[in-house]
């Protein structure tokens, strides 16, 4: 059973061609410096995360309409104490980070430092598979964008690692929702960007402690 929540309006509506981007991170028709769009995306990772899907309608002269599909649960509680938990805690683990884009690597590693996870960073899944060559000592997780320069992108990077390494969890993020479907089409984990820290977090302690998807293969 779902929950279903839409906003709708009743204003100009949203050009065609501009419809299937409206969730892209970092997207906006607004001009430079008015703002950058990240609303759609925050709200569509919210829906992935919590195991549900954002979906959106418009018609040019019609309005738009926004719903959130939510999956109905009487164990929000628990799981919210969970991840509170998980975020409360400071995580010893050896984390591999693959992000090409300099500024959300450095801050994403800095979040993860914070927490006690020590991190080493690639830019690319070449740069990854050669350190996991030399690594000592090994990291117990990877952490890797899906769009990435390279021979490879972080699928192909995860499912690599799966063969040659398939005790190592895999965890994968993207801001794109057709990389995500293509994602976990192959039974990979993965996370829509931005990823709320907290949430971050509980996944790497389950991780950690065996339970977690990613962990089960």
């Amino acid at each position: 059973p779902m929950v279903i929540v839409c906003v709708i309006d009743d204003g100009e509506g949203i050009p065609p061609e501009v419809l299937p981007k409206v969730f892209a991170p970092f997207f906006t028709t607004r001009e430079r410096g008015v703002g950058s769009g990240l609303g759609l995306t925050q709200v569509q990772a919210f829906c992935v995360q919590s195991g549900g899907r954002a979906t959106i309608v418009s018609e040019l002269g019609q309005g738009t309409t926004v719903c959130m599909h939510l999956p109905a649960t009487s164990d929000a509680n628990t799981e919210s104490s969970e991840v509170t938990s998980a975020a409360s805690r400071r995580l010893q683990a050896r984390l591999l980070l693959v992000e090409d884009n300099e500024e959300v690597g450095a801050t994403t590693e800095q979040m993860l430092q914070s927490s006690g996870v020590s991190v080493a960073r690639v830019a690319s899944a070449d740069a990854a598979l050669d350190y996991l060559v030399k690594a000592n000592p090994f990291p117990e997780i990877v952490l890797s964008d899906i769009a990435m320069p390279g021979s490879m992108n972080g699928i192909g990077l995860a499912l690599e690692l799966r063969r040659l390494y398939p005790t190592l969890p895999v965890i994968l993020h993207t801001g794109y929702a057709e990389q995500i479907d293509e994602g976990t089409a192959k039974g990979l984990r993965v996370f829509h960007k931005p990823v709320p820290p907290d949430v971050l977090l509980a996944e790497l302690d389950a991780l950690l402690r065996g339970t977690g998807p990613a962990a089960m293969g």
